[in-house]
């Protein structure tokens, strides 16, 4: 038995998750700061956004979920997190995100309509 890795018990237990509700992506607005408080009472290590489909757009369909990750450093829409022990602060530059086009892998730029966002924090 390998006593130096954790099981998965003990990894759920020594790591928080938690998910916030989804958003209309389209209720964010560029250059504000935004604040989603979490339960986790640590700061956390990682955070990160969901996007789920609201209306068919760069071949997902409603209801499908991706997680947003920057595609190009040089867009000009994207997101900074800033970690607190009892929240999440976030701003976007522009609202709408590039993601990969789920046919393709093409970059395309969302319309914040068709899109809501949920925001994932480890902790």
């Amino acid at each position: 038995m390998n006593r130096g890795l954790l099981g998965p018990d003990a990894v759920s237990a020594a790591i928080g998750f938690y998910q916030s509700p989804y958003v209309p992506l389209s209720s964010y607005a560029g250059a504000r700061k935004y604040i989603v408080p979490h339960p986790l009472n640590r700061r956390p290590i990682y955070a990160g956004c969901q996007l789920r489909c609201r209306v068919q757009e760069g071949g997902y369909l409603p209801r499908d979920e991706t997680i947003y990750v920057p595609t190009d450093s040089t867009a000009f829409n994207g997101l900074v997190f800033i970690y607190r022990p009892d929240r999440v602060e976030f701003v976007f530059q522009a609202v709408g995100l590039s993601i990969k086009n789920k046919s393709t892998g093409i970059t395309f730029s969302t319309t914040p309509a068709n899109w809501e966002l949920s925001l994932l924090v480890l902790a």
